[in-house]
């Protein structure tokens, strides 16, 4: 699983440094490949590219080790807001709902204490 990780993450971070190349689809395809499916279609958009190297890396990980990464991967996209609205009727409603302020847990007080130019 972690090298399956770290040949998505590739795949991503290529795609979105110079856009979709083809060690960025060997990574992703490598990946795909391992779990017995097609290479993923060529000539996609950076950001085609990118959410299926997104929901690739989902079902990767699903319930395993790496289960926390769909948050991270919410979080970096800013789609946590999206993914919190699209709930089904029978769910329990989200009393707080997310916005971009719950992205990032606030500095430890002890550490702004001792570094004021933290804030707080």
């Amino acid at each position: 699983m972690r090298y399956a990780n770290v040949l998505l993450t590739y795949a991503e971070a290529k795609a979105m440094s110079d856009g979709p190349d083809a060690s960025a689809y060997d990574a992703v395809n490598r990946v795909r490949n391992r779990a017995g499916l097609e290479d993923l279609a060529p000539g996609l958009t950076t950001t085609a590219f990118r959410d299926s190297v997104v929901q690739e890396r989902s079902w990767e990980h699903a319930g395993g080790e790496f289960a926390v990464s769909p948050w991270y991967d919410l979080v970096r996209l800013e789609r946590v807001e999206a993914a919190a609205a699209d709930r089904h009727s029978w769910e329990q409603p989200i009393l707080n709902p997310p916005t971009k302020e719950d992205y990032f847990a606030p500095y430890p007080d002890k550490d702004v204490l001792l570094n004021p130019n933290l804030g707080g």
